[in-house]
């Protein structure tokens, strides 16, 4: 862990760059020291039927969803959530600030329960020898 899922609406996808939201998360997570990078996946998935507010072709969602081990105090996940809240409204101020499109975003953070997860990473002993 940790995983950062997005799931969005189509009509967002000419508007908005996830390479460049995925290059500024790793960089949160390499800064932050609370969540391992070996661990890191981020992903996005265009919903193409939806339906936002009105039904507008203009209006679009954004769903975060950071899924992540448990391990962290409440200090530490609020603080966490803030950091990347602000870092996800940074990323989409442009896309809402130029008014082709009016996109609403939502984040959560998920903490799984250890006992029921179950995991195998080469990653981790591949980066180490490399």
């Amino acid at each position: 862990m940790p995983h950062l899922i997005i799931d969005y609406s189509d009509n967002l996808k000419p508007h908005a760059d996830f390479d460049k939201l995925f290059e500024q998360f790793q960089g949160y997570i390499e800064q932050s020291s609370l969540f391992p990078i070996t661990g890191l996946r981020c992903r996005a998935f265009a919903s193409d039927c939806f339906h936002v507010t009105s039904g507008d072709p203009r209006y679009a969602y954004v769903h975060v969803n950071f899924r992540i081990g448990a391990g962290r105090t409440s200090e530490q996940l609020k603080q966490s959530g803030e950091d990347i809240n602000r870092l996800l409204l940074d990323w989409l101020e442009p896309v809402n600030a130029r008014g082709e499109i009016v996109c609403a975003l939502s984040f959560e953070i998920t903490q799984i329960d250890s006992g029921l997860s179950w995991k195998h990473n080469p990653v981790r002993a591949h980066m180490a020898r490399h």
